[in-house]
Order: structure tokens, then C-alpha cells, then sequence
């Protein structure tokens, strides 16, 4: 392996002298900010993970939909809204976060929300829900739910 030689900063004498500085400077500003640690920009949208499922009811059939949060960072779970065909209507009721069983109620140990579904009309509808904070502009998560009633 060649051995690495340290880059001058001191004035470069000649154009290819000062095109190895500028190019080792873009690669430092770039790994500084795409990195680990990298924050942000202000008016940015942050990347939003998505996840779906499916499940299948028959009409007045009963379930509860668990997702893991950890309120004691500010993020929480909302149910937004359904959409899908006319008529077809899921009950849903927020019961809330729980901690989880078996853990301890420290500071940043995480729990789990729920909902009760009740499918109340057949047809085929998207229940989505978003982990969020809710000062926030944008949720960090979101998770769809495909139900079919029949």
C-alpha cells in the first residue's frame, strides 16, 4: 500500500498543485456533511420510512393494531385517516400507549399504541398512521394499512 502524503497548505505553485488542494477540499466538505453525524439543512423534507401490511376481515370482525413508540423522545403514533371505496368504513378507536410488558418504566424504554378496528362495512380501504412529533412539520414514518372486509 503506497504510503499517504500529507496535503500542503501552504501557497501551490502550479495549476495541477492547486486542483489536488481544491479537490481534497470538496471530498472533506463532502464526507463532513453526508456523514454520521450529518445534520439537516433547514427547510428540508427528512426522509420519510414507509411500511404497509394487509389483513383481511370478515364483516364485524374485531382487531387491534399495535405500533412500537418511544413517547420519551417526542415521537408518538397518530392514526390520520382512511381512504378506499365508498360505503366500506373500519371503526377505529385510539386506546392509547402501553408500556410494554415485562419492561421498566425508565426514561427511553419504549412502549406500544394501539387501536381497535371494527370493520363495519365491506370493502377494501388504506387506514394510515404517522410516527411523529407533533411540533414537527413532517413524521419520521409512516405505516399504511391495507384492509379488505368481506
Amino acid at each position: 500500500m503506497p504510503a499517504l502524503r500529507p496535503i500542503s497548505l501552504a501557497p501551490a505553485h502550479g495549476l495541477l498543485a492547486r486542483a489536488r488542494l481544491m479537490a481534497a477540499a470538496v471530498v472533506t466538505a463532502l464526507a463532513a456533511s453526508t456523514g454520521p453525524g450529518a445534520t439537516q439543512a433547514a427547510g428540508e423534507t427528512p426522509p420519510v420510512h414507509a411500511t404497509t401490511a394487509t389483513l383481511r376481515l370478515a364483516l364485524g370482525a374485531e382487531t387491534t393494531v399495535v405500533l412500537e413508540e418511544n413517547i420519551s423522545t417526542g415521537y408518538v403514533w397518530r392514526y390520520v385517516d382512511q381512504q378506499g371505496d365508498a360505503g366500506v368504513r373500519i371503526d377505529v378507536v385510539d386506546l392509547g400507549h402501553r408500556r410494554r410488558a415485562g419492561t421498566s418504566a425508565n426514561v427511553g424504554a419504549a412502549g406500544l399504541h394501539r387501536w381497535h378496528l371494527r370493520a363495519a362495512a365491506p370493502g377494501r380501504c388504506e387506514l394510515r398512521f404517522v410516527y411523529e412529533r407533533p411540533w414537527e412539520r413532517q413524521p419520521v414514518r409512516m405505516h399504511k394499512l391495507v384492509v379488505d372486509v368481506h
